[in-house]
């Protein structure tokens, strides 16, 4: 079974905020059905930058400075 990880959908932008809008836990990496979004909004106040290792399936945040 494949497994998808979005960072930014570009021309999916609506898909993309459906995917977003059921994460539980917003500001997180969030997955379901065979895909992982790691887009954690780091371009907003409040948000950060995430990464997932594929291998061991660690998840790393970084906090904004601001």
């Amino acid at each position: 079974m494949a497994t998808y990880v979005t960072a930014d959908i570009h021309g999916e932008f609506e898909k993309f905020k459906r995917l977003i809008k059921e994460n539980p836990k917003p500001g997180f990496i969030f997955r379901n059905n065979n895909h992982i979004a790691i887009d954690c909004g780091a371009c907003f106040p409040g948000g950060r930058l995430a990464a997932i290792c594929l291998d061991t399936d660690e998840e790393y945040y970084i906090e904004s400075e601001e």
